[in-house]
């Protein structure tokens, strides 16, 4: 499919992986096809909602989603799945070892120019 979307319809890559992705998702859920299809969502929102999209929340979240932009939906889903804060505490990792010399009878395999 990918290579169908980039030889025969010359899509960017990127273009093609939305999508291929967006069409994977509409598979699960069904209703995707007709908001895309009447302009209520864009594909670049079908890529941002996937992972989020669940049987349970699917209509409520398509719904929030509808006719928003990217920014919108991706503030959208940070109040509604919040990610987890950074750890209040870091701990430093001891240095890494030097690496031993390599002897000079030792070949490594590329030359060094003086």
């Amino acid at each position: 499919m990918f290579s169908y979307c980039v030889h025969e319809l010359h899509f960017s890559e990127d273009a093609a992986c939305k999508r291929i992705r967006a069409a994977r998702t509409a598979r699960q859920f069904p209703a995707l096809f007709a908001m895309l299809a009447e302009g209520r969502l864009h594909v670049s929102a079908v890529v941002l909602l996937a992972p989020h999209l669940t049987p349970e929340n699917a209509d409520e979240l398509l719904a929030a989603a509808t006719h928003r932009s990217s920014s919108e939906i991706e503030r959208l889903l940070a109040q509604r799945f919040p990610r987890p804060d950074l750890p209040a505490r870091l701990e430093a990792i001891s240095p890494p070892l030097p690496l031993a010399q390599p002897s000079p009878s030792m070949k490594t395999g590329c030359q060094r120019w003086t």
